[in-house]
């Protein structure tokens, strides 16, 4: 029996027909054929090529199968491909025979199917992998073009190792991977204990320097895989630390200080502090008493005990079990009457350097997650205590948070005044008693104030402190203007809920005025400020609310991301816009080179704004040029709607396909004079490359219409008749159109890998080689007498882009290595990275979500009430699906992202689930089949095989979540589903998810 697996990730068939009739049926024809036909030969030939104990990794294999009969389609088309794979896999194995002739030593860091690195669109398999691109070492080629390896070969260990290793580091498993059980996972890591033991303790050791991969490690095995990996590190001293962990368990499980710890976190505790302290031992031989005290320090730190009492007291449970006949397993007691308890200064400089009060506050002010049983007033105490001891710090961890409007809200939504009060000193020196005077002053006047009386509490005294922040420490000096501070602080509110400026400070005086004559006294000097401050008329006042709106930011996210703030509309867009390019010009200049580079900014802001906008943008990298682009758009446009090639492509497409030809024409020149025969010529290319229109047949089209239309007394404002004279069609044009183009992006990109001032001195050598030879080649198919070199050129180009994307992938993989923090998870991904999941049908149940977790108590206002609520509504969410309570973190990328936990955030997946939550996850599904009146009598079990458990690939898109959902037959019943599933975005979720169904 045949027991080989093959994957192969990405299949692409390109054909090129003479029309495009009947070109929709040849699809589905040859679509069929391949599946139907010609994969099952393909397998029959890997198994040919390959045995059970090696793995073939084939980064790419592309073959031409030049012309096909379509009257012999199907004969032909199979004994082509057949052919050419034939050959194309007894070279590639060959030389990869050949050249790793030493088995290569297994990756185990983030490599090739990272989602933190920018990973290929390629194929692997367990036997015969199919990869789009490896890294091989520079040395072992000349050229930079020829480091490419085609292949490489890997024994099943080797793979088990990286299977490993990326699980550890990610909780996911590589997307060539089996989809493992957790039982299943358990037995691939003991194998590979036993099997490759030096490498499982390399891997380990990884671990131990992050914290999350250290969770995730202790959470996902059971107790005796981790005794198995402490063999590794200490040799015969496993029984005792496997008695030590008996003993310890139940001692702890009746203490007063640590008996409500739950059990899962206690085992996590004691876990991370055996581990920590015998792998940081230079030989096996542990020190048994050194082991048990660094343990108990770091439980007892990792929970706020007081180390001493927490000795005295555990010393005191095992005296009382010792004559109440406990026998024990270790030497624990023995061990703790040699532990000196120590006094409460060395305790506390334990206790502090343990406790990390600076990240934890900083991780809060970020993520809004705090270590667990820290309730809010402990967590205002600890904040007192650090601007107390440690103010610079506290200061730019404030500085940092006013740059992002979550983190700030965050800061002032769980600190009282008194303790903004505090931070507000951090900035401001003796200014904290007006602060505080014109806070309490300030209040009750817009509480009775009519444009203001009706803002919730709790939203007004957030506009309140964010104006102050932002006014104190935009201050260079600790002085602030009384006068300056409030007059923001108005100014903010004001601009924070459409409020005319100008009738909000009229009020203000007259409520003030009127409670002055009451016989009310004001703490602060208030009124005396406002009789300084001068109404602004209409115009100043928008300038003024403008410079606090963040107009870059606002211009720069709507580029991005398409969203705008609320009661923008798209005129007052373009007004803002045109502001900006007038004001900030260099910023909008640097905005606009940024969306360059990525196709949908550059088709957004085409598409949003006006040509006279888009005309004085181009302004700003050509200088005197307008003109002569406004009248070559002008001129342009009648000549292509009456062309043959292009006078059924809709308007606004063809606008695009010139606005975007002219912008990435102008932006690649180093100065601001444009050559107006290039800009021409590029921009025809464009549009030509862009509609695979044949470009010497178009530029002939585009010249006999002009001559006609000046024939006819047409008046043309731009100069384009001369120009177009000037445009030479050199002949190899006619094949190698798409190359030249792509050869202008290959160079953009090298220039925008080149600013990247963090990659290494190597890869900038790199960067300039390949930028010598794109040169070198763009030389020769710019050169008609090259023209019959066509092939060999076509063949360059490839390698060069092949070596373009083996650099990109390097520099990336150095960049994350060296990271010490993650960012965000969503940032951590690009376009090109895939999660593939197996139970992306629970998008179907988000409406029914936030009501089921309120009443199973996981939330609470619109939030989960901690990370173990979270955490805990992961698993059920996958309860929902296959009814497991055994579950596997790499199951769980979609059910995180639905709970707003980060994707990379380790998680006890142990569930004990109670009868409560187990009734109400039928009623959920119940409901969910009920509301879909079409699926009528289907069972739970039905609906769960036949929706939730269906396979998906997450992505990144625009900066948000793609989940890609494969489809079944009977997704028919989609259409009558009475809720929308395109869109998700559940109250804790930072990033929306978007569906494709």
């Amino acid at each position: 029996m045949n027991q080989q697996r093959h994957i192969i990730k990405k299949q692409i068939i390109e054909l090129n027909l003479s029309s495009q009739q009947g070109a929709f049926e040849l699809q589905n024809e040859v679509s069929r054929l391949y599946r139907h036909k010609v994969l099952p030969l393909i397998d029959n030939l890997f198994n040919q090529f390959s045995d059970l104990d090696t793995i073939h990794r084939i980064n790419t294999l592309e073959i031409d199968l030049g012309n096909i009969d379509i009257n012999n389609l199907e004969q032909e088309l199979i004994d082509k491909i057949i052919a050419q794979i034939q050959q194309q896999l007894e070279e590639q194995i060959s030389l990869s025979n050949s050249s790793f002739s030493t088995p290569p030593q297994p990756n185990t860091e983030l490599g090739k199917s990272s989602p933190l690195l920018r990973r290929t669109e390629g194929e692997t398999g367990e036997n015969l992998e199919v990869n789009k691109f490896t890294s091989v070492s520079a040395t072992r080629y000349q050229r930079l073009s020829d480091q490419i390896g085609k292949s490489e070969i890997a024994s099943k260990r080797a793979l088990q190792l990286e299977v490993f290793s990326y699980f550890i580091q990610t909780g996911m498993l590589p997307w060539w991977a089996e989809n493992l059980s957790k039982q299943e996972l358990e037995q691939y890591c003991d194998r590979l204990i036993t099997n490759s033991p030096n490498q499982v303790k390399s891997i380990v050791e990884q671990s131990l320097k992050n914290p999350k991969h250290l969770q995730r490690l202790i959470y996902q095995f059971s107790d005796s895989t981790l005794l198995k990996i402490s063999g590794l590190f200490t040799g015969d001293s496993v029984q005792f630390i496997a008695d030590y962990n008996t003993d310890i368990k139940s001692v702890l499980a009746q203490l007063e200080q640590t008996r409500n710890i739950p059990a899962a976190k206690l085992r996590l505790e004691i876990w991370q502090g055996l581990l920590l302290s015998f792998s940081s031992d230079s030989n096996n031989q542990i020190d048994k008493f050194k082991l048990v005290e660094e343990n108990l320090l770091h439980i007892a730190t990792s929970n706020r005990i007081n180390y001493s009492e927490f000795l005295k007291n555990i010393v005191a449970k095992i005296e009382h079990l010792v004559r109440a006949g406990k026998e024990f397993k270790s030497t624990l007691p023995e061990i703790l009457d040699r532990i000196q308890i120590p006094s409460q200064e060395t305790q506390l400089i334990r206790a502090e350097a343990r406790a990390s009060q600076l990240e934890i506050f900083n991780d809060f002010i970020q993520t809004g997650i705090l270590p667990e049983n820290l309730s809010k007033q402990e967590l205002e105490d600890y904040c007192d205590h650090l601007i107390t001891n440690s103010p610079n710090q506290v200061k730019s961890i404030v500085q940092q948070s006013l740059k992002n409007t979550k983190q700030l809200q965050r800061l002032i939504f769980q600190f009282s005044d008194s303790t903004l009060l505090k931070i507000a000193g951090l900035f401001t020196g003796d200014l904290v008693p007006f602060i505080a005077d014109y806070n309490t002053d300030i209040k009750p006047v817009l509480a009775q104030l009519e444009q203001t009386k009706n803002i919730p509490e709790a939203k007004l005294r957030l506009e309140i402190w964010q104006g102050i922040l932002f006014s104190i420490s935009s201050e260079s000096n600790t002085q602030v203007d009384k006068f300056k501070l409030i007059q923001d602080n108005f100014l903010h509110i004001a601009s924070s809920n459409n409020i005319n400026y100008p009738e909000l400070l009229t009020n203000l005086v007259a409520k003030i005025e009127h409670l002055v004559r009451a016989g009310k006294g004001f703490k602060s000097t208030l009124p005396e400020i406002l009789d300084r401050i001068q109404i602004p008329n209409q115009d100043r006042q928008l300038i003024r609310a403008e410079a606090r709106a963040s107009q870059l930011e606002i211009f720069s996210d709507f580029i991005q991301t398409g969203i705008l703030p609320e009661n923008l509309s798209k005129q007052e867009l373009e007004d803002y816009c045109d502001r900006l390019i007038t004001n900030s010009p260099n910023q909008v200049k640097s905005l606009v080179q940024q969306s360059l580079k990525n196709p949908k900014h550059l088709q957004r802001l085409i598409y949003q704004f006006s040509d006279a906008t888009l005309l004085k943008i181009a302004g700003l990298f050509t200088g005197d040029s307008v003109q002569f682009i406004a009248d070559y758009n002008t001129d342009i446009k009648p000549v292509l709607e009456e062309l043959e090639q292009t006078r059924n492509i809709p308007a606004a497409k063809l606008r695009l396909e010139i606005w975007q030809g002219i912008l990435l024409s102008i932006s690649s020149e180093s100065k601001t004079k444009v050559d107006k025969l290039k800009l021409v010529q590029d921009n025809f290319l464009h549009i030509a490359s862009s509609n695979r229109i044949n470009y010497p047949d178009f530029i002939n089209s585009i010249v006999a219409k002009i001559e006609h239309l000046v024939r006819a007394r047409k008046g043309l404002k731009s100069t384009l008749p001369e120009i177009l004279d000037r445009i030479q069609i050199p002949s190899q044009y006619t094949q190698l159109i798409k190359e030249r183009e792509q050869l202008e992006h290959l160079l953009m990109e090298l220039q925008h890998l080149d600013l990247n001032s963090q990659i290494f001195p190597q890869h900038k050598q790199q960067i300039n080689q390949l930028k010598t030879e794109i040169e070198i080649l763009r030389n020769a198919i710019n050169n008609p007498a090259q023209a019959q070199r066509s092939s060999e050129l076509i063949t360059r180009f490839k390698q060069l882009q092949k070596s373009l994307e083996t650099l990109k992938f390097n520099i990336q993989q150095e960049l994350n290595y060296n990271q010490t923090r993650l960012p965000d998870t969503v940032n951590s991904f690009s376009d090109s990275d895939e999660i593939y999941i197996y139970n992306a049908g629970l998008i179907l149940l988000w409406p029914f979500l936030t009501r089921f977790f309120v009443k199973i108590g996981l939330v609470q206002d619109k939030i989960f009430i901690n990370t173990t609520s979270a955490e805990r509504a992961a698993l059920l969410l996958q309860y929902l699906v296959d009814n497991s309570t055994e579950i596997p973190e790499h199951s769980l990328p979609i059910n995180k992202i639905l709970c707003g936990i980060e994707l990379l955030e380790p998680i006890d997946t142990n569930l004990e689930i109670t009868e409560q939550e187990r009734e109400e996850c039928e009623n959920l599904l119940s409901a969910v089949i009920q509301n879909w009146s079409i699926l009528k009598n289907t069972s739970i079990e039905g609906f769960r095989r036949a929706f939730l458990q269906r396979n998906g690939i997450v992505r990144i898109r625009d900066g948000s979540w793609l989940l890609q959902v494969e489809r079944e037959t009977y997704d028919i019943l989609l259409d009558r589903i009475p809720w929308s599933i395109r869109v998700v975005k559940l109250p804790w979720m930072d990033n929306i998810l978007y569906v494709e169904w």
